[in-house]
């Protein structure tokens, strides 16, 4: 009878290294991952961009598969991460969706800050007030991101609070801006 506890412990003991080899492994692969990620970020606008891009694919994708929020989610800024939690991210998202986005042109990195410029297609099909009078309803947006370099990596603050403002503060950017219209 004594052998019964013996080995009835030998196999908890052998179930419990087993999945202690699992999480150590799986959190060592995550580490490398992360590691391999980051060893590519750069300081660079090539890297903003790609960083961007691979964003929007998210943000597209999203449209088949709602969960791609909340991978998109993380690129968002730490610090807005921070105040902004996930379920604030997504709420409302069920109502609109992106698409065709253009290739991020950089507008302007100054230290620490960046900012791009992406058009894209907002289709608001389930959209309370669109949905009433407009079915279908679908717009160019043309939009002003704000990305920021922190904890290693280019992260999304978000639009400028004032877009027109923007623009007006940096003149030499509306040229080069090609949808910058005086009146926006």
């Amino acid at each position: 009878m004594n052998r019964t506890p013996s080995f009835v412990s030998f196999f908890i003991a052998s179930l419990v290294l087993v999945a202690v080899s699992i999480v150590s492994c799986s959190d060592s692969a995550s580490v490398v991952d992360a590691a391999a990620s980051t060893s590519k970020a750069q300081k660079t606008a090539e890297w903003l961009v790609e960083r961007s891009i691979s964003r929007w694919k998210l943000v597209v994708a999203a449209q088949k598969d709602p969960s791609k929020w909340i991978d998109a989610y993380d690129y968002e800024m730490p610090e807005v991460r921070r105040h902004e939690t996930l379920g604030l991210f997504l709420d409302g998202k069920e109502k609109f969706h992106y698409d065709s986005p253009t290739r991020p042109s950089v507008l302007l990195i100054d230290g620490d800050d960046a900012y791009l410029q992406v058009d894209c297609t907002w289709l608001a099909f389930m959209h309370p007030v669109v949905a009433k009078n407009d079915p279908g309803h679908q717009e160019l947006m043309e939009m002003l991101e704000v990305w920021h370099w922190s904890e290693g990596d280019w992260y999304m603050e978000g639009p400028p609070r004032e877009r027109r403002q923007f623009f007006v503060d940096n003149p030499d950017l509306a040229a080069k801006s090609d949808t910058y219209l005086e009146g926006k």
